[in-house]
């Protein structure tokens, strides 16, 4: 596995960030620490290391708990969102890319919803 890290103001807050950039042969992770406390707030994944992100996370209200995440394909299109909207740490908002090309909502109440599991 390789590491590169940079420094960069991701956030606009004026204060630099760091992004650390792990390569293990197959796979790329960007961690990207806005707050200095030595974690990742915002975390993307590129499988294959063809360029295009797969997955993303993002702590955004400084708890320790991704409460935003979403899934791409391999075109980068976004096929799934979810939200943690109510701080309890568990998702309880999503939207995912249904075959007819428009998204919906992902019920987390009905089991029943075809749009859990896309």
């Amino acid at each position: 596995m390789s590491d590169e890290t940079y420094e960069a103001d991701v956030n606009g807050d004026g204060v630099d960030d760091t992004i650390d950039v792990q390569h293990d042969g197959n796979d790329t992770e960007y961690l990207i620490d806005t707050n200095g406390d030595g974690t990742a707030d915002y975390q993307g994944v590129d499988e294959g290391s063809d360029g295009t992100l797969d997955a993303v996370e993002a702590d955004t209200n400084g708890d320790g708990t991704a409460d935003v995440t979403g899934t791409y394909d391999s075109n980068g299109n976004l096929t799934y969102a979810a939200a943690d909207t109510d701080g309890d740490g568990s998702y309880d908002q999503a939207v995912a890319l249904g075959s007819d090309g428009q998204y919906h909502e992902a019920d987390y109440s009905d089991p029943n919803n075809p749009y859990m599991n896309t």
